[in-house]
């Protein structure tokens, strides 16, 4: 279930970044032990994205 989350948060993500005109260059790259949820690109920046994501507002 963590998992289907997980990527159920970075579809939503990536749909968010999109409709503000970014591009979506790479989503879970991976970067030795490390990943990377999403890299995006707009006005010739790049920018990379963590996603997180819980199932109630309480912290």
């Amino acid at each position: 279930m963590g998992r289907e989350l997980g990527s159920l948060a970075e579809d939503l993500a990536a749909d968010y970044f999109k409709e503000q005109g970014y591009r979506v260059l790479h989503r879970n790259f991976r970067a030795g032990p490390g990943e990377i949820d999403l890299v995006l690109e707009k006005d010739n920046y790049l920018v990379f994205v963590e996603v997180k994501a819980r199932r109630s507002l309480k912290y």
